[in-house]
C-alpha cells in the first residue's frame, strides 16, 4: 500500500471520510479495496474513496524527485562543485545528501 501511496496516486482532496483521488495506469487493481478496509480498522468509520480526472498534488516519490533535482541543482553553484568539476571534468553530480548538525536533535 505504501508502494502504491508514493508512486502511482495523487491526491486531490481530503476532508473527513472522504478521499479525492487521481492516480496513474500503474495503480494495483484492489488498492481502493485495500485503501478502505485499512481506514476503516484506523478508525472505525467508513470512508469514501473517489476518482478524479483532476490532477492533484505530486505523489510522493515526484516530491522527492523534485527536491533531489534542485539539491542537486543548488550543489552546482558551490565552489566545491566548480573546482570538481575544473579537476575533473568528466565528474558527474548524480545524488545530494543533507548532513544533520552533531548537535541537532530528531
Amino acid at each position: 500500500m505504501k508502494y502504491e501511496l508514493e508512486k502511482n496516486v495523487n491526491l486531490v482532496k481530503f476532508e473527513k471520510n472522504r478521499i479525492e483521488i487521481s492516480f496513474n495506469d500503474s495503480l494495483d487493481k484492489d488498492f481502493v479495496k485495500d485503501l478502505s478496509s485499512k481506514l476503516f480498522d484506523w478508525t472505525a468509520e467508513r470512508w469514501i474513496i473517489t476518482f478524479s480526472k483532476s490532477k492533484g498534488e505530486m505523489s510522493v516519490k515526484e516530491k522527492q524527485l523534485n527536491n533531489k533535482k534542485l539539491l542537486i541543482d543548488e550543489a552546482k553553484t558551490s565552489e566545491a562543485y566548480k573546482n570538481i568539476i575544473e579537476n575533473f571534468p568528466d565528474a558527474e553530480l548524480i545524488d545530494v545528501k543533507i548532513k544533520k548538525d552533531e548537535g541537532q536533535n530528531d
